[in-house]
């Protein structure tokens, strides 16, 4: 199967719970789009990777909408906006036959649209707390939050059932709950001391 991994960035705990999968995953085909930084250490996990801006759409409260505006206008700036990331994630899925599209965080979109777009199944893995009432907010009620999350996805992985939460008050019928592994051995046979 050939699997196309949206990442929100190439370090960070939610592309480190990737990459681990991916070490014990052989029968996977394993590719990559990541927003930039230095893919040399990733690159053996994957069987290519490419580099394409992906904007966010989540809501940083803590910024205040004077920063928020600033952020979404150098965003634009720069060429990072939804049609052209999007467009660009439709053709790595047409170039390298994509089965599947997993998208590993709530906060970019632009891998479940593509997905959509090319009519290829999309899995959402998502790890943060969202919603009004949560860390990770969006521009969207909890509600229709939920709905166009789940309208994107064959199925919406969460890492506990606390992410979860959300997900059964809006009864998801696709949701799976799968925590993110942590490798014990060098723990167990005490070589992390």
């Amino acid at each position: 199967m050939r699997v196309l991994y949206v990442l929100n960035a190439v370090g960070g705990g939610a592309s480190l719970g990737i990459y681990e999968m991916l070490r014990t995953q052989p029968a996977i085909e394993a590719f990559a789009v990541v927003p930039g930084g230095n893919v040399d250490s990733i690159r053996p996990l994957f069987s290519d990777i490419r580099t394409i801006p992906l904007p966010t759409w989540n809501i940083p409260v803590e910024a205040g909408w004077e920063r928020r505006a600033a952020m979404t206008l150098g965003q634009r700036r720069r060429g990072i906006g939804p049609t052209s990331s999007i467009q660009a994630i439709r053709d790595a899925i047409r170039a390298w036959n994509i089965d599947l599209v997993h998208t590993g965080t709530s906060l970019n979109r632009t891998g479940a649209l593509a997905a959509r777009m090319s009519g290829v199944p999309h899995i959402w893995h998502i790890k943060e707390t969202i919603g009004h009432n949560n860390r990770v907010q969006f521009p969207l009620s909890d509600a229709k939050l939920i709905e166009y999350i789940n309208h994107l996805s064959d199925r919406v992985v969460v890492m506990s059932e606390y992410i979860g939460a959300i997900f059964r008050q809006h009864n998801t019928p696709n949701l799976s709950v799968i925590p993110d592994g942590v490798e014990l051995t060098p723990y167990v046979s005490e070589q992390s001391r």
